[in-house]
């Protein structure tokens, strides 16, 4: 098992991160285009898009350029689908962008977004790049919306700095705001917890947890919504409603589908973990680095406790084994030089050994005399004739 990093972007500009700018668009354009119905009153007008939130997370998970591209093509191909100004209306689709970029520029150092330090960190960030980016967007339009303007994005003229504050950075600022605050921490906590792993979701545990939460979650929606339909079916005066019930309800079990299969993911996850860790143990393959991993697991839930139970448990078992295998080694040195000195002791201890052993010193002794007498025989011959001087 393998501790959570942090998360971290970078500047580049890989294929990776090309890929996730192209998701980042597809997925803005989509929310959008499906919540395009929700508008709120005293806004000017302004839906309130909850795709906002899109190019911030993308932003704080994968870096400022797909935050920044990523939500600019985006919002500029929303804009030319549902009001045939996608181009001219340029500077609203590099707000978005800007909206994504301060988040990337804050995850260029390690981030996690699980803590509520961390949640509420990220929220500030996420709320400065809403202020630079509607900010622009509003502020710039003071140049360029003229009266007789053709922008449709100029549904007010706002000639003077205040005009541009109240009549479009704070509407702006106050639509995006909502879904900010309601969804970024939703979706950065469990994005953060997310694991792609297919091993992750094979379990019998995280298919329980999954419906237990979709039964206790989305049973109450469906119903609430279903007796909202029959409540306004029949009014022909505003059949808005219907259509924002029906797709606020879709939206909801969508999202609350995703959330119950992270949630239980979160849950199964660590026992998987725990359940190979065991198998391992069983086998004897369990290595010390894996299993200081268990014991270094963060956290002070029950699940935690039993990881750093199990990692510590594991620890001294290793210990044990290679202590154990030590002192067999030693046991068998032992053991082979015990048996080798008695097959020493047997083969010195036969009559036959015992002969030998006696017929080699008499064959030592028998060379040792015949060795002496040649020394004596060599030194008592006379000098050979001719060897004399003249």
């Amino acid at each position: 098992m393998n501790h959570e990093p942090k998360r971290q972007a970078h500047w580049g500009f890989t294929l990776h991160q090309l890929q996730y700018t192209v998701l980042c668009g597809v997925l803005y354009v989509l929310v959008t285009w499906l919540t395009s119905f929700m508008k709120l009153t005293d806004t000017s007008g302004l839906d309130l898009r909850p795709s906002v939130v899109i190019p911030m997370v993308f932003g704080f998970l994968f870096g400022p350029w797909v935050g920044l591209v990523g939500g600019t093509l985006g919002n500029t191909i929303s804009d030319y689908i549902m009001y045939g100004n996608g181009i001219s209306d340029w500077q609203w689709s590099l707000g978005v962008g800007l909206v994504g970029l301060v988040p990337g520029i804050y995850a260029l150092k390690p981030r996690s977004y699980r803590t509520i330090k961390d949640q509420g960190a990220a929220m500030l960030v996420a709320i400065v790049g809403l202020v630079v980016g509607m900010g622009f967007a509003s502020f710039y339009a003071m140049w360029i919306c003229r009266e007789g303007s053709t922008l449709s994005s100029c549904f007010v003229i706002p000639t003077t700095f205040m005009d541009a504050l109240n009549n479009s950075f704070l509407p702006a600022m106050r639509v995006n705001l909502i879904c900010t605050l309601l969804l970024l921490p939703i979706v950065l906590f469990n994005v953060d917890r997310l694991s792609l792993k297919a091993e992750d979701w094979h379990s019998g545990l995280l298919r329980r947890l999954l419906i237990t939460l979709l039964v206790s979650a989305a049973l109450p929606t469906l119903l609430m919504g279903f007796f909202l339909m029959q409540r306004f079916a029949h009014e022909k005066s505003d059949a808005s409603i219907f259509y924002q019930i029906v797709g606020t309800l879709v939206a909801t079990i969508l999202f609350t589908a995703a959330n119950a299969g992270i949630l239980a993911q979160s849950f199964s996850r660590p026992l998987i973990r725990l359940t190979e860790g065991a198998r391992q143990m069983r086998q004897g393959k369990m290595s010390r680095e894996t299993a200081e991993t268990f014991r270094d697991r963060p956290g002070n839930d029950e699940i935690a406790e039993l990881a750093q139970t199990f990692g510590t448990m594991a620890l001294e078992v290793i210990a044990r084994e290679q202590n154990l295998r030590k002192q067999v080694e030693d046991l068998k040195i032992e053991i082979d030089e015990a048996k080798r000195q008695k097959q020493v002791s047997d083969i010195v201890d036969t009559d036959f050994f015992r002969d030998l052993k006696s017929k080699a010193s008499q064959l030592r002794s028998r060379q040792s005399t015949q060795s002496t007498q040649n020394q004596q025989t060599q030194s008592t011959e006379p000098p050979k004739t001719g060897e004399t001087g003249d």
